[in-house]
């Protein structure tokens, strides 16, 4: 997956703090891990799989519902990336 690099400085304080709520005690190392997680090649499903099964050691019964909002947030970050694009486009058509 690609993340650009304004969003993935969002990814990190947003997964921090996430991880902090649920009582990780070294939530920066256990961000780097899941973003390098997430780099991977590979369609969304498969990559959500292997990202839940990699954090179940980590976060036990709150993998499940870690990974949804994760990905959640993920469609948002890309959702905004889309739309300020097509805001541009239709910017310079205009003008």
């Amino acid at each position: 997956m690609r993340i650009a690099r304004e969003d993935e400085s969002h990814l990190e304080k947003w997964l921090v703090s996430c991880l902090g709520e649920i009582h990780q005690p070294s939530p920066e190392s256990l961000t780097k891990y899941i973003i390098a997680l997430l780099k991977q090649d590979g369609e969304q499903d498969k990559l959500r799989g292997n990202i839940q099964e990699e954090l179940q050691t980590f976060l036990k019964s709150n993998t499940a519902a870690f990974v949804a909002r994760l990905f959640v947030a993920l469609q948002g970050i890309f959702c905004i990336d889309m739309l300020l694009i097509y805001c541009v486009i239709r910017f310079q058509a205009t003008y």
